[in-house]
């Protein structure tokens, strides 16, 4: 409370992320083999402590091995950008050392806390009951632990006990004026004296780490709360909005990195997400043929208590693709607050006892009404900036403040029709930046779906011969379709399309398709990913910071894969198609959100003609189909991988089911398609110093 903004940042240099890495150093200690391999590697030639560190009878040895761990690992982070761990790695170890925590407690959140440890002495005691060591061990640890939990909800009275008495301060500190204890952690409250701000604002940049390990240890809290069935304290009040600041408004919008900043931190672990209906937002990227449609159909039936779903007002007839029906922009509505005094409002969704979000378009008009009568806070330069830039009235770019569910069926198509990722944030960050809230701002959590790439390839063919870039002008447009390659009778089945020719009639054309130097199905998940605008020399600056210097290496597909990768850890969520009930299960887990039901699916499965599959195909046309996916190879084996890590680390089976379908995963071997990447000679040729990803050595 007396420390000046020079103080705090005097001790943040010399001692930064403390709980972060006290997290991590006992992880090391008491972890597997190659979670201390990890955090070692990480520190460099750092000794580990050996797994005994931690008990309380250990030798002399040992406690100087860990002392001169976390020496180490202070000074690896005595800087944000030094020779150690990056505040990125040291995130995600943080990250993971809670995950594996046997209890949390929270102690401001004493009452709670007990209830949540009682739960655990209970299921521990269960749990060993059945195992050889004495039956006094168990009762000890049970008391122990029954013993901790009953201090914790009857803490003992303070309110009579005189304060301590503190140390005589020095005559600087002691000439300052009193002030009450800074919570550095929480926003900065209304009428902050600057003192509090500077010193606030220089703790966060030391520790910036330990801000994010602590929101994700009060979300993990009240998942395990949840889980327990412990009764969970309700939210704390919205802090104070802070005044206006386009600088701070735009930089709590960008998520991901473009030439004007970095973005989020990329973590390979996201912890549970602390979801604030009045101020997160999901936005949901969908990329073609990777379950999308029927995600975020189920995404519109999410739900958090009562009247805060989602109205939908599908049209029966609406246009039907091979089978399956397509993508009916502005077809939801996901308000924040229930609007309950719409005429057909009923509980979140249209009136009816089944509690089906479907409903007429007349009442889904009654809706809009509704919450366009609502009071908008805008940004003092928000019709300006509109006017400036002729992007139409404000109106058109209200609804970041009044949904929480930003995609297609919702907002429609930003940017275009399956538009990529960086082109759809620059239409949220825009939106974000007109608001007045930065809660608003500072809320969006973009989700997505990824798909095996050499099903969801053949997929495409079926779907759109000459992609949607030259369909519809979605970014990167293409002067050429495939099609124009093509002699007039074959360009004329390809024009019809599946749904008027036969599948022999279609299936011609593949080899012509896959020879297409303009096919925009190849590696279009990476692409999505990694496509930063029409202005290639902001694509080339955006690649050169995470692929160094070299004349061509920020164009080479080697750099797409690093620049996919990042991008991907960046996102709060993402799940596979192929694991559709996992997915759910570990959406649920991590946002503390629930489906309307467990009905599960993969895709709506109705399609009119059987595709291609990868294994009908010749030995030439695999190669070929896997060289055009070489990029989407190599993120969707990274993709398997930290999907399984998450599963394990909150506890979801990878195998789990449910009712609707979509159950056992069918996730493939790790490096399954990528082999040939181990001998390949355009991977040589493009980077020759570049290392083939483990998953491709064999």
């Amino acid at each position: 409370s007396d420390a000046s903004a020079a103080d705090v940042r005097t001790l943040a240099a010399s001692c930064p992320n403390p709980l972060s890495r006290s997290l991590v150093l006992a992880l090391a200690a008491t972890g597997p083999v190659a979670a201390r391999a990890a955090v070692f590697g990480c520190l460099g030639d750092a000794p580990g402590p050996p797994a005994a560190a931690h008990a309380p009878a250990a030798s002399a040895a040992a406690a100087s091995a860990a002392a001169a761990a976390s020496s180490a690992l202070t000074s690896s982070n005595a800087t944000a950008e030094g020779s150690g761990c990056s505040p990125a790695a040291l995130q995600t170890l943080a990250t993971q050392a809670l995950l594996s925590l046997d209890f949390l407690g929270l102690a401001d959140r004493p009452t709670a806390s007990a209830a949540l440890l009682a739960s655990a002495a209970t299921a521990t005691s269960a749990a060993t009951a059945a195992t050889a060591a004495p039956k006094h061990h168990h009762r000890a640890a049970r008391d122990a632990l029954l013993s901790a939990a009953a201090s914790l909800s009857s803490p003992s009275p303070s309110a009579e006990a005189p304060p301590p008495q503190r140390a005589d301060p020095s005559p600087a500190v002691r000439d300052r004026p009193a002030a009450p204890p800074l919570p550095l952690l929480a926003a900065a409250a209304a009428g902050e004296s600057a003192a509090a701000s500077a010193a606030r604002a220089a703790w966060l940049d030391g520790n910036s780490v330990d801000a994010a390990v602590w929101q994700t240890a009060l979300s993990l809290f009240e998942l395990r709360l949840r889980g327990s069935l412990s009764p969970v304290p309700p939210p704390p009040p919205p802090p104070p909005e802070p005044p206006f600041d386009l600088k701070a408004q735009v930089r709590a919008a960008r998520v991901f990195g473009n030439d004007h900043g970095p973005g989020s931190a990329a973590a390979a672990v996201q912890g549970p997400v602390p979801w604030r209906h009045e101020a997160d937002s999901l936005v949901f990227l969908h990329i073609a043929k990777c379950g999308g449609t029927s995600f975020n159909g189920r995404l519109t039936s999410l739900r958090r208590g009562d009247g805060d779903g989602c109205a939908c007002a599908r049209d029966a007839s609406r246009p039907m693709h091979n089978g399956h029906a397509l993508v009916e922009p502005l077809a939801c509505l996901c308000p924040r607050a229930p609007l309950l005094a719409a005429p057909r409002w009923r509980g979140g969704a249209f009136g009816g006892s089944n509690g089906s979000a479907e409903g007429s378009a007349v009442a889904l008009k009654e809706v809009r009404e509704a919450l366009a009568s609502r009071q908008s806070r805008w940004a003092p330069s928000a019709q300006q900036a509109v006017s400036r830039q002729r992007l139409g009235p404000l109106s058109n770019w209200v609804w970041l403040q009044r949904q929480w569910l930003l995609s297609p069926e919702t907002v429609g198509w930003q940017g275009g029709v399956h538009s990529p990722l960086r082109v759809v944030q620059s239409h949220v960050m825009f939106a974000a930046r007109l608001a007045g809230e930065r809660s608003k701002a500072a809320g969006l959590r973009y989700v997505t779906m990824l798909r095996e790439p050499l099903a969801r390839f053949l997929s495409e063919f079926y779907e759109n011969y000459n992609g949607w870039e030259w369909q519809f002008g979605t970014p990167p447009r293409v002067r050429h379709p495939c099609s124009e390659l093509l002699a007039a009778r074959e360009a004329a089945i390809a024009a019809r399309g599946i749904d008027r020719v036969s599948k022999g009639q279609y299936d011609s054309l593949f080899d012509a398709w896959i020879s297409c130097p303009k096919n925009m199905a190849a590696d279009r998940q990476s692409r999505a990913l990694t496509h930063a605008g029409a202005n290639r020399r902001k694509g080339f600056q955006l690649r050169r910071q995470f692929c160094g210097g070299g004349d061509r290496v920020g164009e080479s597909r080697w750099c797409t894969w690093l620049l996919a990768r990042h991008t991907l850890l960046q996102f709060s969520f993402f799940g596979l198609n192929e694991a559709r009930c996992a997915t759910e299960k570990l959406f649920e887990a991590q946002f503390g959100l629930r489906f309307a039901n467990d009905a599960a699916g993969r895709g709506s499965g109705k399609h009119k003609v059987a595709k291609l599959t990868f294994e009908e195909l010749s030995e030439s046309q695999r190669e070929r189909v896997a060289a055009l996916n070489a990029n989407d190879l190599l993120l969707y084996d990274e993709a398997v991988v930290i999907f399984r890590e998450r599963l394990r680390w909150f506890g979801i089976p990878e195998n789990v089911t449910c009712t609707g379908g979509g159950g056992v995963a069918r996730l493939p071997a790790p490096g399954r398609h990528l082999r040939w990447l181990r001998d390949s000679p355009q991977a040589k040729r493009e980077c020759p110093n570049c290392p083939i990803p483990p998953a491709a050595q064999g």
